[in-house]
C-alpha cells in the first residue's frame, strides 16, 4: 500500500458532515479533534485497511456532532480509502 499516507483535517470531517446534513451542524471540538486522530496509527502508518477501521468505529464511538454521526464516519472513512489509492 502507499508508504506515505494522506489524512483528512478536521476540516475535511467539518465538510463531510455539512454536505451530509446540508446544515452546520453543533459540535465538541475536543471530541471532534479525537475522532479525526483515530485515522492515525502508533509508529508506521502503513496499515491502511486497518487504520481505516480504527477510524470508523473510533468516530462513531465519539461522536462528535449533534447528528449524522455514522453517516459522517463513514463517509470520512471511504474518503480515507480513495485518498490512498485503495479502490471502493
Amino acid at each position: 500500500m502507499a508508504s506515505s499516507l494522506k489524512y483528512l483535517t478536521v476540516q475535511d470531517i467539518l465538510w463531510v458532515n455539512f454536505q451530509l446534513t446540508r446544515k452546520s451542524s453543533p459540535f465538541d471540538y475536543a471530541k471532534l479533534e479525537e475522532a479525526v486522530y483515530y485515522q492515525y496509527s502508533y509508529g508506521d502508518s502503513d496499515e491502511l485497511v486497518i487504520q481505516a477501521a480504527r477510524f470508523l468505529s473510533g468516530f462513531s464511538k465519539q461522536s462528535p456532532f449533534e447528528g449524522a454521526n455514522d453517516p459522517t464516519a463513514f463517509v470520512g472513512t471511504m474518503t480515507f480509502l480513495r485518498v490512498n489509492g485503495f479502490a471502493t
